[in-house]
């Protein structure tokens, strides 16, 4: 069976999740050169670059296929378009595929759905281990847990991971994850031993995993993780940094890095520097405090606004008629 470029498109955009569900409503608005859709054939496509380069606006020869064009902006326009175009036009077109036609009852709902896929953070402990993980459950917060805004920065859900096997996994201090993408990858893995991917992380991380140590171990920045040392990018290492093994980018160490470990031996050095230490706390403390002034307002104004409507109701404010509010004594 014959696939086309356009059930090709479809399929690619559907998979990475960037085929739009787009209703009449949202087309009728990219009605202009500036901001210009079309629907053929259920698909939508965002023709702006196309109608930018049309030579209708430099050739009279082509200035009625540039007319015709323009009148379709913001429409679903399959009879119009096939009238001026052939089936080769609208293969043509597929790289400018952005969603589909979809009706608003429909639309919503897949809008409904993606809040309720958000990715989640949580401010308190995290916890997850190779039970969970396995089974493709959640990790559990114990603290203050919510979806994220789909605004927040993207990039606070850097994945990492540590070498497979039986771990438990916990984070203290502010947490993000998108259980999607856990699940994701951990269907992907063929092998016990494949590597596991976290949550991220803005906290202090502590894991006990078989494949690392027997006991728990703190996690801190070293080679190969987020926030590494400039010898995880090719440069030398600094005095006392273990030196990459050529592990994966995103693969944790075997063992942890300690600031101030006098060797790269990977063991738990006697004296630590806790400079190093207070000023990654004190890092981490600043941005906690400042998650905790963002809930603290919100729950605030949301106090106000239920003591204002209750006050409101008490006073017969909200109701008609009558001789107007009385208030108590």
């Amino acid at each position: 069976m014959t696939v086309s470029l356009k059930e090709l498109v479809w399929e690619r955009l559907k998979k990475q999740g960037k085929l739009r569900k787009i209703t009449l409503e949202d087309l009728a608005l990219h009605s202009t050169p500036e901001k210009a859709w079309i629907s053929v054939q259920g698909a939508v496509y965002d023709i702006t670059e196309h109608v930018k380069r049309h030579a209708g606006w430099k050739c009279g020869c082509a200035v009625s296929e540039l007319m015709a064009i323009l009148r379709c902006l913001g429409t679903e326009c399959t009879e119009e378009f096939l009238e001026i175009h052939s089936q080769h036009a609208i293969q043509r077109m597929q790289p400018y595929m952005i969603g589909e036609l979809v009706p608003k009852e429909e639309a919503e709902k897949d809008a409904e759905n993606k809040i309720l896929n958000m990715p989640k953070c949580c401010l308190g402990i995290l916890y997850l281990s190779s039970n969970r993980y396995d089974k493709l459950k959640s990790p559990v917060c114990g603290g203050f847990a919510k979806r994220l805004r789909p605004d927040d920065e993207p990039s606070q859900l850097t994945s990492e991971s540590i070498p497979g096997g039986e771990f438990k996994y916990a984070c203290l201090g502010y947490a993000a994850w998108d259980d999607e993408e856990l699940k994701r990858a951990a269907r992907r893995r063929t092998n016990p031993t494949d590597p596991v991917s976290l949550p991220y992380c803005e906290g202090l991380e502590i894991v006990s995993s078989a494949a690392i140590s027997g006991r728990p171990e703190l996690l801190t920045e070293g080679p190969g993780v987020r926030g590494a040392s400039n010898s995880s990018r090719g440069s030398t290492p600094q005095s006392g940094e273990p030196t990459s093994t050529g592990i994966d980018s995103k693969h944790r160490p075997g063992r942890s890095y300690f600031p101030g470990m006098p060797g790269g031996d990977g063991q738990v050095p006697s004296e630590m520097d806790w400079d190093q230490f207070k000023t990654r706390f004190d890092r981490i403390s600043k941005k906690i405090v400042a998650k905790m002034a963002q809930n603290a307002s919100y729950m605030g104004t949301t106090i106000k606004k239920s003591w204002e409507q209750i006050m409101k109701e008490v006073t017969g404010g909200g109701g008609g008629g009558g001789g107007g509010s009385q208030h108590p004594d």
